[in-house]
């Protein structure tokens, strides 16, 4: 019994680990692409592959309020086909794949120092974190680089953790990072979660009020009050991941 637990253990850690993080992120990738997305516009395309195929993604989406031109999907072998093939149709688009991630980024805002994602932070620590916790703490420690003197005394405030059945709210995240951007930050929440992918969606005509950088698109609001991303379960049941 308990060589059998020590076990469970050590496949649930190698599971894990980053080597099997990717090896796992390649085998969805291979797989035979048995659905088709419904969606006619390359985001929301990419999203549904994203949920069907429990692929973490980062998806940095160009917003634009001007009407979107619809694409045209057909059956393709393999999942990494069927990514490719939407991308073939959005100019300017392309993936990257690293450290269990498939990244979309529109060539021209990836690198710059406008967008947001690219803002490095000195270290960034979550223990036995939630998606909420993690969320929260990577905005307190991006204010607090770009303002530190609101932080002299102290921090106050916290986050909600509503129980919504997709596992967000499951203290299933701990890693530390040095030097890194808040893109890569985002990247180790969802490989951490393992039920989750993330998207930014960037408005490179606007500035933001008071910050150095482009508008994010926000949700359920036409007022950005602050920096804006939105982590999406692959499914509800958190069983399932």
């Amino acid at each position: 019994m308990l060589l059998r637990r020590i076990l469970i253990i050590a496949a649930f850690s190698l599971a894990l680990a980053p080597n099997g993080i990717a090896q796992d992120l390649r085998s969805k990738l291979g797989q035979k692409a048995d659905f088709v997305p419904e969606a006619r516009l390359a985001k929301d395309a990419l999203i549904e592959i994203a949920a069907h195929y429990k692929i973490a993604m980062g998806i940095e989406w160009a917003y634009d309020t001007r009407p979107s031109r619809a694409i045209l999907l057909t059956p393709q072998p393999t999942v990494e086909d069927m990514i490719n093939l939407v991308l073939s149709q959005a100019p300017g688009y392309s993936k990257n794949i690293s450290k269990g991630v498939v990244s979309i980024r529109k060539e021209n805002f990836a690198g710059d120092r406008r967008n947001f994602l690219t803002f490095r932070l000195a270290d960034y620590r979550v223990r036995n974190a939630n998606v909420f916790g993690a969320e929260w703490q990577l905005r307190v420690n991006i204010h607090r680089a770009l303002h530190p003197e609101n932080y002299a005394s102290g921090l106050n405030g916290g986050y909600g953790q509503p129980d919504r059945g997709d596992g967000f709210n499951i203290r299933d995240i701990s890693f530390e990072r040095e030097n890194v951007t808040v893109r890569e930050i985002l990247d180790a929440i969802v490989t951490n979660n393992r039920n989750s992918f993330w998207i930014v969606e960037l408005n490179g005509s606007k500035m933001m009020r008071d910050e150095p950088f482009f508008v994010q698109r926000t949700y359920g609001t036409d007022v950005q009050t602050d920096f804006a991303w939105r982590i999406i379960p692959f499914t509800v049941n958190a069983a399932n991941r």
